[in-house]
């Protein structure tokens, strides 16, 4: 009887990498920080915030209310405003890809911030149309003026300049 034998050797790199392409994005940066700061500035501080605020003070026991909202804003607020935007910076990536386990974060984002606008759109919108219709009120009566329009409740009454 025959009997052969037959071996084969096979090397294998001892630190295998697979072949991954790694494609890097160019993401714009701010030239200027003043910029990068009034940007910020406008973000956190919006029309809502400078509306809601006096409210907030005066339903909450008026100046009592800063000990509690101080502490909350420089141990709570600033701390994680802050991360929020180291986080940004150092990866420099947008709300879908800066991890990919809360994606659904990134669209609830991007939603609130959708309703926000046409939010605050309509109330400029007022604003504009007020701002335009007291422009036009030389030339006639201001619609707010008087009390006879169907918006006016019973209760009422007209102001006149010459009454006060």
């Amino acid at each position: 009887s025959i009997h052969t034998t037959m071996e084969a050797t096979i090397e294998l790199p001892v630190s295998w990498k697979p072949a991954v392409q790694q494609v890097t994005i160019q993401r714009e940066s701010w030239d200027h920080k003043i910029e990068f700061l009034l940007a910020v500035i406008g973000y956190a501080v919006d029309l809502g915030n400078v509306w809601r605020f006096p409210t907030a003070v005066y339903m909450n026991g008026g100046g009592a209310f800063f000990i509690p909202y101080f502490i909350l804003l420089i141990f709570g607020g600033l701390p994680l405003f802050y991360m929020e935007l180291a986080l940004g910076q150092y990866h420099r990536s947008g709300v879908f890809t800066i991890c990919p386990l809360v994606k659904g974060v990134g669209w609830a984002t991007v939603l609130i911030n959708f309703m926000m606008a046409m939010f605050y759109n309509t109330i400029i919108s007022w604003a504009v149309y007020y701002l335009v219709m007291s422009f036009n009120g030389f030339r006639s009566e201001l619609p707010w003026k008087g009390c006879h329009h169907a918006w006016n409740t019973e209760c009422c009454v007209a102001a006149d300049v010459k009454e006060y």
